[in-house]
């Protein structure tokens, strides 16, 4: 009797597999990452790959995407739920050392560290896209602390917010070349403190 699953496409969980790729380029680079390396860890043939998720570099955008819906929105989450904007602040970039300190995962951060080196118009429009989005959400946090009165009137929420997101990815360089995660919880709340000092 044949068996009647002979033949059938391989099935895959896409989020389970872009995970293992996301490892291949956070630790190698994305030039150092090859095919082969991809194809081991995500546990795919080429043609299985390649029909998934497309060449090298559609992959890599793909890897970059899952990274901010997962890891990258830790920091944002962390932000969300503190109580106040100082507060907030503090554990955005907290959250971003713990990110790039990870026990289980390389150190750094696939956006900041990685993604900026690679030579592609897509990737250099993800990352403008989102950088900008993290100004905007870190400023609306702060624009929430000066209605509440808990930041001044005159503060400058939209340049603070960029200088935390400047800071976040300052705390991810600094994991890449060996800070520790004590160091760069110390350095979070002393950007924080700096970023909402006076006007």
């Amino acid at each position: 009797m044949k068996n009647k699953t002979l033949g059938r496409p391989r099935t895959f969980d896409a989020g389970q597999v872009l995970d293992q790729a996301v490892q291949v380029f956070w630790t190698k680079g994305y030039d150092a990452a090859s095919v082969d390396d991809l194809v081991l860890a995500m546990g795919m043939s080429k043609p299985s790959l390649y029909n998934a998720f497309g060449d090298k570099q559609a992959l890599f955008m793909r890897c970059l995407e899952r990274y901010g819906e997962t890891v990258g929105a830790r920091a944002l989450g962390a932000m969300s739920n503190a109580e106040g904007a100082r507060d907030a602040a503090h554990a955005y970039l907290a959250q971003a050392a713990r990110n790039a300190t990870g026990d289980d995962t390389p150190a750094g951060c696939l956006i900041a560290c990685i993604a900026p080196v690679v030579d592609h118009a897509g990737v250099r429009a993800f990352l403008a896209t989102a950088i900008t989005a993290a100004d905007e959400a870190i400023a609306d946090r702060l624009a929430a602390g000066v209605a509440s009165g808990e930041l001044p009137a005159d503060f400058p929420a939209r340049q603070r917010a960029r200088r935390i997101t400047d800071l976040s990815m300052s705390i991810a360089l600094r994991a890449r070349v060996g800070a520790t995660r004590a160091e760069l919880l110390v350095a979070a709340a002393e950007g924080a403190e700096l970023a909402l000092g006076p006007c």
